[in-house]
């Protein structure tokens, strides 16, 4: 062997051994939140964004789909031929191989990930760069938004029903400045790319899970149940647009997203923001003689709930969804969200626990 080949063969294996090394560094230990919040989730990221989710938008299908598909046919193929190549005799030497580069793909995969969106899970939580007390989360409180968003949805409700329902194009048109809004007041530097929500071959799979819609990092777009109804569109995208924005924390994405559809002026896209908040802050309400103080549900609202849970049951495989979040919230924890799919609750701690210089603008800690 040449001195040459033998000094590749060695830089090849130092760079895969390093692949592994450093996946697994930055899957155990959190890089510093101050760092990432500066230089990546207000940095390089937005330009990241921006350029993924616009080249998404150009594409009429899933970029997700073609990466599953590329990876499985792929992996497959490689082995394959890998195996046959090798010979009798020499399968089991070649099975260790592969097993060790199918570990390096592994882990340059998650590097790929972490660069493209994954770092966002180390950013400086919204708890510390907003005027947040826990004090303020108290069950009067609580009661008291809620009395209001009933008192809102049902104002609202008549003249979204009357009206026809917006077509994508225009809540996207609609929503986006009041999106952009919030999360420059929030600390970011650029507008998002905004993402149409696109159907996937998995859609069956999807549904079944109970999952409305989820963000594609290494595609920059959004997947979403194609059931899906129009009154949740905006809502659901808000909340999926949030994560593109960097909010991986989920319920931080809920409330910039919330926060998003309450300030856009449209009763639409408002109207969809109070709808998915209602079963958080109703959820929450759990004394038995609240009930009486609250006031009833307009028609309208109660059809769009029925609509919604019917939805959202006409494909749900409880087995297929509990293995689903099972497998979510051990990706979550392993990503440094000690709360796992409990996370999704903290949503309203936060719109408690915030304080407001106007209705829905919170006011951020100085220096923020």
């Amino acid at each position: 062997m040449s001195k040459n080949r033998s000094r590749k063969i060695r830089g090849i294996t130092i760079f895969k051994i390093s692949a592994i090394a450093l996946a697994a560094l930055l899957g155990v230990f959190q890089l510093p939140s101050p760092w990432i919040e500066r230089f990546y989730s207000n940095g390089v990221y937005p330009w990241i964004q921006s350029s993924i989710s616009s080249l998404a938008n150009s594409v009429p299908f899933a970029v997700m789909d073609a990466l599953i598909v590329a990876l499985i046919v792929g992996l497959v193929a490689w082995w394959w031929v890998r195996m046959a190549r090798a010979g009798r005799g020499k399968r089991l030497r070649a099975a260790l191989a592969m097993t060790f580069n199918t570990a390096v793909l592994g882990a340059i995969i998650f590097l790929v990930f972490l660069g493209l969106w994954g770092f966002n899970y180390s950013r400086t939580p919204l708890t510390k760069k907003l005027d947040y007390d826990e004090q303020r989360i108290t069950g009067q409180a609580l009661e008291h938004r809620t009395i209001a968003l009933i008192e809102e949805v049902n104002r609202l409700a008549p003249g979204v029903h009357a009206a026809p329902p917006l077509l994508d194009e225009d809540w996207i048109q609609r929503l986006l400045p009041s999106f952009n809004g919030v999360i420059t007041e929030f600390g970011r530097t650029r507008a998002i790319a905004a993402v149409r929500p696109k159907r996937s071959l998995l859609d069956a799979y999807i549904a079944a899970t109970g999952t409305p819609a989820f963000i594609n990092p290494f595609g920059g777009e959004m997947i979403a149940d194609s059931r899906l109804l129009q009154i949740e569109k905006p809502a659901t995208a808000a909340h999926e647009w949030a994560h593109l924005a960097g909010y991986a924390d989920e319920s931080e994405a809920s409330f910039v997203g919330f926060l998003a559809c309450v300030r856009s002026g449209d009763p639409f896209v408002e109207y969809s923001g109070l709808l998915m908040l209602y079963p958080y802050l109703r959820s929450n309400l759990r004394r038995d003689d609240v009930a009486d103080r609250l006031p009833k549900l307009a028609p309208e609202v109660i059809e769009d709930l029925k609509a919604i849970a019917a939805r959202e049951s006409e494909r749900y495989k409880p087995q297929i969804s509990r293995i689903q979040w099972q497998v979510y919230d051990k990706f979550l924890k392993a990503s440094h969200v000690k709360e796992g799919v409990e996370n999704y609750g903290l949503f309203v701690n936060l719109l408690l626990g915030a304080k407001y210089e106007q209705e829905w603008v919170p006011v951020m800690k100085p220096g923020e």
